[in-house]
């Protein structure tokens, strides 16, 4: 049986001020040359975003935008699990180790505009 390659990032206020995130050092040298230049981030209500992938610099551009749509804001964990080509399911759990309530988003609502649901 295959491994599903997994990491874990710890959000900190800062990362949450820039609009990029460094990938772990361990999860680029393995699998990040065969990651696109654009990847699809996936959370568990079933809505996706796309976000680029830096591969010289390892980190993903335009995060930012993520943390806003699913108001991360300093203190929570991210695991992030490879599921194939350019997609990773993101769980977002809180400080207190819980997994967060994941907002209701629709698709035509102008404040979720770059995320959309995955059918």
């Amino acid at each position: 049986m295959e491994t599903i390659p997994t990491f874990v990032k710890n959000v900190f206020t800062s990362i949450c001020r820039s609009d990029y995130m460094r990938f772990p050092r361990a999860m680029c040298a393995q699998y990040g040359s065969t990651l696109p230049h654009a990847v699809k981030l996936v959370v568990r209500n079933g809505h996706a975003i796309w976000l680029d992938f830096n591969k010289t610099e390892e980190h993903l551009e335009g995060i930012q935008r993520f943390f806003q749509l699913l108001n991360i804001t300093g203190g929570e964990t991210l695991l992030f699990e490879h599921t194939g080509e350019f997609q990773f399911k993101v769980h977002i759990f809180d400080m207190h180790s819980s997994e967060i309530k994941y907002p209701r988003m629709h698709g035509t609502d102008p404040d979720f505009e770059g995320m959309y649901l995955v059918v």
